[in-house]
């Protein structure tokens, strides 16, 4: 049986919602991005600039959306213009891609899936959970889920603290069954995958698979012609029979939850998509910006909706 630790014992780790870090631990995490006062006025005068030169493309110019796309690049002026505009083709996608979709409210309370922890490992990174069995693909389709998965990383995005340590994700695959992987739409898997690494302002730290039954592979194959050599280095499928001790060497227990072997109730995990219809409205309002000629279908685009 593996140690058990003190829940009291998380105190030492920066809490999910933390804003800042100690002014060391701070200083050499902006030093490996590239991030100093000097960096962040040149970056973001240089960036303003070329996106000003975008005709058909209304750019959004604030500092805070900007200094995202410049932390995940490390600064690098080009690579935060090229994932920008990677970001409002992804923005074109979803208007062909959920033209038809909807999700009620009540679907969405019911089929509780998406989790962070509370507070962040040694590298203060922000912990999601996804529970992979929970999600019923009967009553949400796979691009629907697609699109509340994007929100619930927008909102964590809006933490700096987020922006420059990224994010880390369990995929809890309890309960997967057959029918979830036939649900899986290849396309949006792809397009997905393209997202979350070259258009969202995200730095991937990395994916831990649990509880993996034997179609994980197949559904892993889904996504693995879309992922670069880099990301696909950092997913670990953990065993199913070590009593957590592979899946405690890269996350501590003492933040996880006590159904992966941790100290913490479940009830301590935060629900991302708690406030599902805030975070919808937030990427509305984000949707102001980007290609011209759509603008108005964009501005109209709202999935999910109350129940009838």
């Amino acid at each position: 049986m593996a140690p058990l630790h003190s829940a009291s014992q998380a105190i030492k780790y920066a809490c999910l919602e933390a804003t800042t870090l100690e002014e060391n631990i701070l200083k050499t995490i902006q030093e490996e991005i590239g991030e100093t006062e000097e960096s962040r006025t040149e970056c973001l005068r240089t960036l303003r600039g070329k996106l000003k030169e975008l005709e058909d493309i209304e750019c959004c110019l604030d500092e805070d959306f900007l200094l995202k796309f410049l932390r995940v690049a490390k600064f690098d002026c080009e690579k935060a213009f090229d994932r920008i505009k990677g970001y409002y083709k992804m923005q074109e996608k979803l208007i062909h891609l959920l033209k038809n979709t909807s999700i009620t409210i009540s679907k969405i309370e019911n089929m509780k899936y998406s989790f962070a922890l509370p507070y962040r490992p040694e590298d203060n990174s922000a912990v999601t959970v996804i529970r992979m069995g929970i999600i019923d693909y009967s009553k949400m389709t796979f691009d629907g889920r697609s699109f509340l998965d994007i929100i619930a990383t927008g909102y964590l995005l809006n933490n700096p603290i987020t922006q420059i340590c990224g994010i880390t994700s369990i995929f809890d695959f309890t309960g997967f069954k057959f029918r979830s992987l036939l649900a899986v739409n290849p396309k949006t898997a792809f397009d997905y995958m393209y997202t979350v690494q070259k258009a969202f302002p995200l730095r991937i730290k990395a994916f831990h698979i649990v509880n993996a039954p034997s179609i994980f592979w197949a559904f892993y194959r889904l996504f693995y012609p879309a992922m670069s050599e880099k990301l696909r280095s950092r997913v670990f499928v953990h065993p199913n029979n070590d009593n957590w001790e592979s899946l405690h060497t890269c996350i501590p227990p003492e933040i996880l939850p006590e159904d992966l072997g941790g100290c913490l109730p479940k009830s301590r995990l935060v629900d991302l998509l708690e406030n599902a219809e805030i975070l919808e409205n937030d990427m509305l309002e984000q949707s102001r910006f980007g290609y011209k000629k759509t603008k108005h279908v964009r501005m109209s685009m709202k999935i999910i909706v109350p129940d009838k």
